[in-house]
């Protein structure tokens, strides 16, 4: 076009709506990944030290569900029908559980003893609580492949499925 001493105006059209197309989309973006900043601040707050593969885990989860959650349309509406605050304010529920159950595993906690099993009570509430405020139990299952990362090690596993053995044995009592 700089190259023509005249063009026809329709033809400066486009190029202005192109132009204003690709602006849009590049702030939309940095938008995205401030808010994905925030996010991240707000799981963190309060937190003196902080696991990063927990850490990373929620980040994990944030990104997979800006990037692929178009393609469950079941879950969209449901699971995921949060706000961001709601969701911020989630995701640091469980980063302070999940703290919490390493903790318990690094100073060789009992998996029967009285915090492991305050523990085991609070994350079965925040599961059901999440549950219920989200999607129908029994379509929990099919969800389970969807966010690969594991934040725990195969001891860490290993201790909560025996404190929650311990605990829902000591429910049936």
């Amino acid at each position: 076009m700089l190259e023509t001493e005249k063009i026809e105006q329709k033809y400066l059209k486009e190029a202005i709506i192109y132009k204003r197309k690709e602006l849009t989309s590049q702030l939309e973006e940095l938008e995205r990944m401030i808010n994905q900043l925030d996010h991240m601040d707000t799981v963190i707050t309060d937190q003196q030290h902080v696991d990063l593969r927990i850490f990373c885990f929620i980040i994990h989860s944030v990104v997979w569900k800006e990037k692929y959650l178009d393609d469950y349309d079941d879950i969209k509406k449901s699971m995921y029908n949060l706000t961001h605050i709601e969701r911020a304010e989630l995701d640091k529920k469980y980063f302070e559980l999940f703290t919490e159950i390493k903790e318990l595993v690094s100073s060789k906690e009992n998996p029967a003893s009285d915090p492991a099993r305050t523990l085991v009570q609070k994350l079965i509430q925040l599961s059901e609580q999440t549950i219920s405020n989200t999607i129908e139990r029994q379509s929990i299952k099919s969800f389970n492949h969807l966010n690969l990362l594991d934040p725990f090690t195969n001891g860490e596993r290993e201790f909560l499925k025996a404190a929650m053995h311990f605990y829902m044995d000591d429910s049936k009592s």
